[in-house]
């Protein structure tokens, strides 16, 4: 027995390294959701504030993170969080930024 070797059950080195284009890509959708969930913090206390287009702006904002998250094959099976298993993902750092935001959730 030459020695023991070790197979991790998971692994964060799932996705290849991003380029410079889809982490710039990250980086605007990352600030035009910090831009979104600001003006709704701003006016959801007014009674005439419709949130819809803001949530639509929102949900087209996560369908190309998602998009760009699917095109670079994760794991199917690891049903962990994409910041957990792809750091530099945005789809990630996205929900993260989203479900930090306390008001919005609990309006949603």
């Amino acid at each position: 027995m030459a020695g023991k070797e070790n197979y991790p059950l998971r692994s964060t080195e799932t996705m290849s390294m991003i380029t410079s284009n889809e982490l710039k890509l990250c980086t605007q959708l990352m600030m035009k959701i910090a831009e979104m969930l600001l003006k709704f913090d701003a006016n959801h206390m007014r009674p005439s504030f419709d949130p819809l287009p803001i949530l639509k702006e929102i949900s087209v904002t996560l369908e190309r993170a998602t998009e760009s998250f699917i095109r670079n094959d994760p794991d199917p099976l690891d049903d962990r969080h994409p910041h957990r298993t792809h750091p530099d993902s945005a789809l990630g750092n996205i929900l993260k930024i989203i479900f930090k935001n306390d008001d919005f959730m609990t309006k949603v």
